[in-house]
């Protein structure tokens, strides 16, 4: 697994690095254009299609023979109980547009966090 756990990568604590999730048929370049960073990713219910938020819309993508779900499910599963118990049984990947980097994250905190890229302070 790649990165780090928490704000020292700029996503909250309960957010846990990962690897190999996003398939090469996404465009993550076409994604990422109108993402201001960071953009979710998740499996969409009793549909072979992934929907990708980034902060301001959420699109979806067909999701190829339901490539996306089973690699999304394998890395799901392989993480710790710990991990697996913050995720509360709604993960979402966060995708680093910058750095390239990948988190799993609960889907609630993963959409407060998109949308907060985006609030003016």
């Amino acid at each position: 697994m790649s990165g780090q756990n928490g704000s020292d990568n700029g996503v909250p604590q309960d957010f846990r690095p990962v690897d190999g999730c996003v398939p090469e048929w996404i465009d993550v370049k076409e994604i990422c254009r109108d993402a201001k960073r960071y953009v979710g990713l998740y499996a969409l219910t009793n549909v072979d299609a992934v929907a990708i938020n980034n902060g301001r819309a959420i699109y979806t993508t067909s999701d190829r023979n339901g490539e996306f779900r089973a690699m999304f499910n394998r890395i799901v599963a392989s993480s710790t109980p710990e991990a697996a118990a913050v995720l509360d049984h709604s993960p979402t990947l966060i995708y680093d547009c910058e750095e390239r980097r990948q988190w799993l994250a609960p889907r609630t905190a993963a959409v407060k966090f998109l949308y907060s890229q985006f609030r003016e302070n």
